[in-house]
């Protein structure tokens, strides 16, 4: 796959979070996020919050001093297909923000948009307001498209910009994916290198108590991460998706017959791939916050014991015991000596609003919480659980060292 193809489209592609801010009054489309969270009066606050249709902000209030918390929904508790989601952040002056989700996101069951699959253009009046905005894109800017053909794909995107001593939590709820559904999602991160990311980024089978597991027909999900100086230091892809219907035409016609003779639908390709687990996750640590909770996750890794069954596999090897929860830990490369000095670089957020010269300095001492190795700390954890209960429970044990920063994680479980 080509990940160097895949833009957001024209709305944050190629933009910084200060030029799209400073376009906010002609930013009508739908679907349209803006949040700046930085420290005024000696407390964090969000100084910037936009949404349009059909994204939701909620913001309850937070105690601590340093640290905001956004819930990102979508109204009608879901995304629907030609569903278009942006949402852009920046945090700087030292702060922390929480991206959370009141559940999982649901992306509901594929339903085609009339004349998508002949590329033809529709009528701007016979569309929703989110198929109105992809239709302009497509006949304006194709290039710019990650997937010009998928009028009925169900799309999100989330761009990050991180300053000096901040850190920025992106913990939402799994994504669930319905039967014949199609998703798409992006989430890009720019990082001071003293600024700290916590994003998980996990998904279920599916709707389960209604045997729909793993019976979506597309999942994607890239996650990027830049440091401001050192370029992108990370490009990792999920892509789930099910061959045999990814012809427009088989699955139709395969589609029509299932329904005709009142059949479940059948196993998709990539199901006997995911064996007993239900629930798969990536959690990626960078930064100073994330020093303590990457050392216990490498602590823990180590410990673990791999059971095997006694016999011998094709190949001669030991057959070993799916456990209900397997998972890895493994460091960034690309961060391997890349100094966690703000002198290294400039902030990416050296352009926004001016801040005081007490949120400048609150900044810095923040910063100065530095690796005691000199690098920046950096890992990924991966992995796959036979419930999503089970995967809960892990998550809350990996990021417990950091739960100082991740309050309103901890206090919602």
């Amino acid at each position: 796959m080509d990940n160097g193809n895949m833009d957001s489209g024209a709305r944050l592609a190629g933009s910084s979070f200060d030029e799209l801010a400073r376009t906010l009054p002609a930013l009508g489309t739908p679907g349209l996020g803006l949040v700046r969270c930085q420290q005024t009066a000696g407390r964090a606050s969000l100084t910037l919050l936009h949404s349009s249709f059909p994204l939701r902000l909620l913001t309850p209030k937070s105690h601590a001093q340093m640290y905001c918390v956004v819930y990102v929904l979508s109204f009608g508790g879901g995304l629907v297909s030609g569903d278009r989601i942006e949402l852009a952040v920046q945090v700087v002056d030292g702060c922390t923000l929480s991206l959370l989700t009141q559940s999982s996101t649901k992306v509901f069951k594929r339903r085609p948009v009339p004349g998508a699959e002949s590329g033809q253009a529709l009528p701007l009046a016979s569309l929703s307001p989110s198929a109105q905005h992809r239709q302009h894109e497509q006949q304006h800017q194709q290039h710019q498209q990650p997937d010009p053909s998928g009028a009925d794909m169900s799309y999100q995107f989330l761009s990050g910009e991180i300053g000096p001593g901040s850190l920025l939590a992106v913990l939402p709820e799994p994504v669930t994916c319905f039967q014949d559904a199609r998703y798409w999602q992006q989430q890009r991160f720019r990082l001071s290198p003293t600024g700290s990311l916590v994003l998980l980024d996990w998904l279920t089978s599916g709707r389960a108590t209604r045997g729909e597991t793993w019976q979506f027909d597309h999942y994607l999900s890239h996650n990027e991460v830049e440091i401001d100086g050192h370029g992108v230091v990370l490009r990792d892809t999920w892509l789930l998706e099910d061959e045999w219907r990814a012809d427009h035409a088989g699955h139709a016609a395969h589609a029509g017959h299932g329904a005709r003779a009142g059949q479940p639908r059948p196993e998709t390709s990539y199901a006997a791939r995911m064996g007993q687990y239900q629930c798969f996750a990536t959690l990626i640590l960078i930064g100073p916050v994330c020093e303590a909770v990457i050392a216990a996750a490498i602590e823990a890794a180590a410990s673990q014991v791999i059971v095997t069954t006694g016999g011998r596999g094709s190949a001669g090897r030991a057959l070993v015991v799916q456990p209900p929860l397997a998972w890895t830990v493994s460091h960034i490369p690309a961060l391997a000596g890349l100094p966690s000095s703000s002198s290294s670089s400039s902030s990416s957020s050296s352009s926004s609003s001016s801040a005081s010269t007490k949120a400048t300095a609150t900044a810095a001492a923040t910063a100065g919480r530095q690796s005691r190795t000199g690098s920046i700390p950096g890992a990924i954890v991966r992995a796959a659980a036979v419930d999503t209960i089970t995967m809960r429970e892990f998550l809350i044990e990996r990021l417990r060292p950091a739960v100082a920063h991740l309050g309103d994680f901890f206090s919602r479980i």
